[in-house]
């Protein structure tokens, strides 16, 4: 059975460990499971609007790929055929809400590239605070894993989180004075095995845009295979820090959300508008072909 070889470990238990503010107080007790499950949703709601504004990207690139074979941004009509048969007025209407098409097209491609900045931050702030109150959870066990956690946290060589994005594992607790026995190499990889689970949702997008937007680390730390970079448990934030930065980016993303709807909403009336241009122009233009026919 593992006991604490540093004596001061539980006595300082209150002062140096992670989240501690935010479990002190008036609020002793932090609600693991139902945070876990909030800021999972959180950074799902985020993941996903950034998956939607990818997708919203697309779409307006091949849209504008389509009209720009038909006329240009500055309204003139490439169409030999169309050059000919369309009528000045139609020409006329044609160049004008082209103009506005794409005009309404690179702001909305503008906004929709700003608010994925938002939407991953929204991801980063989420990825760290699951893992910064799963660190909590681990360090507050009433068991042997949690007295080894504690203890090595106290240490010199202290108690680290390895994130390696591209590692199956991609977080997990590593520290040197634990390497020396083979109880306390059975704990952590107990203390890693549920850390692990906790953290699944979080995959190598979400470490890679904490490490960056959140620890401010750069990509080539750790864009190699089989590269790493270590936190320092002592120096990670509170519980409660984490949790507001969480809370703020997640505002930030529902309003970028809800804003992008209405800012798509006047890409979508300029291309209808172009369209509907082009499609009138083209039936008047088959008129008179038949006409010409006859």
């Amino acid at each position: 059975m593992f006991k604490p070889e540093n004596s001061n470990a539980e006595a300082s238990d209150s002062g140096a460990t992670t989240g501690d503010a935010h479990a002190a107080g008036d609020n002793p007790i932090v609600d693991y499971d139902k945070i876990a499950a909030d800021v999972a949703d959180t950074y799902t709601s985020a993941r996903d609007a950034l998956g939607r504004a990818t997708v919203n990207l697309s779409i307006v690139a091949n849209d504008r790929d389509g009209y720009q074979d038909i006329v240009t941004p500055d309204g003139h009509i490439d169409v030999p055929l169309f050059n000919v048969w369309f009528t000045q007025d139609d020409k006329d209407e044609i160049a004008e809400r082209a103009v506005a098409y794409y005009r309404a097209a690179d702001s909305y491609k503008e906004y929709v590239q700003g608010t994925m900045q938002y939407f991953k931050d929204s991801m980063a702030a989420s990825t760290t605070f699951a893992l910064i109150t799963e660190v909590h959870r681990l360090t507050h066990q009433e068991d042997e894993a949690g007295a080894l956690l504690r203890d090595l946290r106290e240490r010199e060589s202290g108690l680290t989180i390895t994130v390696c994005p591209y590692s199956s594992n991609i977080y997990s607790f590593t520290a040197d004075d634990a390497q020396s026995s083979a109880d306390k190499r059975a704990l952590l990889d107990q203390a890693n095995d549920r850390l692990c689970a906790a953290m699944k949702h979080y995959d190598r997008e979400a470490a890679e845009l904490m490490l960056t937007r959140f620890f401010e680390k750069e990509a080539d730390e750790w864009e190699r295979p089989y590269s790493l970079h270590s936190l320092n448990v002592n120096s990670l934030p509170t519980v409660s820090d984490a949790e507001s930065d969480n809370n703020m980016r997640a505002s930030e993303s529902q309003f970028c959300t809800v804003d992008t709807m209405l800012t798509r909403h006047f890409y979508v009336e300029a291309r209808s508008r172009l369209s509907e241009a082009i499609s009138n122009a083209s039936k008047n233009m088959q008129s008179r072909l038949e006409n010409a026919n006859k």
